[in-house]
């Protein structure tokens, strides 16, 4: 059932087939339905679809549609990481950060968004009793650490944004905490892109040591210093 409030202000429930929520959920089916058909129908796999994504961001028009791409990646389940990997080895390393640090941002705000809509105050009363429930309520209490640590640990990034916004997570706070805990994470990513030369589908990529290095050591210092923030606040879980 559905709960919602009438003219007067009280609860009235619906069956749960009118939900507006449930005609959402069934668009966004839709939409990966469709773009998952596609890659099926044309026989494109993860490589090949990144391949054509590269061909296409090499354009005039290539930062806005890398940005746009990036922005739609919690609808269509696309994985974050080679994407990231992509804006690396077809921007370089210093736009690639740029241009990747404000997609994932409208990303992370496009996911938020649809955790606030989609949650409900009585979802986190009922989880506060569990063992997972702990956890949630914490990134509620403490929501900026709780963020960083996360980004940090790589948590998978679109569960991170679904479950902020369903814990009605200050905005300003979420995007905050995620522009600086997943700035070390881009960096590591992005450079790893940058070092890849030559055809991904065509042989063995070529990596340039030294960019391939500096990536590994941000990757290195990002896992220690979440071991450190989760150390430091261990007692307030």
């Amino acid at each position: 059932m559905d709960v919602s409030l009438n003219r007067d202000g009280a609860e009235e429930r619906r069956p749960w087939w009118r939900s507006p929520k449930l005609r959402v959920v069934l668009m966004w089916a839709l939409v990966v339905g469709a773009y998952q058909g596609y890659a099926l129908h044309h026989g494109l796999g993860p490589v090949a679809l990144l391949e054509r994504l590269a061909a296409t961001l090499r354009s005039g028009w290539g930062p806005l549609i890398y940005i746009g791409v990036y922005a739609l990646l919690p609808l269509l389940l696309f994985p974050v990481t080679p994407l990231t990997m992509l804006g690396g080895w077809v921007f370089g390393p210093l736009w690639g950060v740029v241009y990747t640090i404000v997609g994932s941002n409208m990303s992370a705000t496009v996911a938020y968004a649809l955790g606030r809509w989609l949650g409900h105050e009585r979802h986190i009363e009922r989880m506060a009793a569990r063992r997972l429930g702990r956890w949630l309520l914490r990134m509620r209490r403490d929501s900026f650490v709780s963020i960083v640590m996360l980004r940090l640990l790589f948590v998978p990034y679109d569960l991170v944004n679904y479950a902020a916004g369903w814990l009605r997570v200050r905005w300003h706070v979420f995007i905050a905490a995620s522009a600086l805990g997943a700035l070390p994470g881009t960096l590591a990513i992005v450079l790893c892109g940058a070092s890849i030369t030559g055809s991904l589908s065509e042989g063995r990529p070529q990596l340039e040591p030294w960019t391939v290095g500096a990536s590994l050591l941000i990757l290195t210092l990002s896992l220690l210093l979440s071991r450190w923030l989760r150390r430091r606040t261990a007692s307030a879980v």
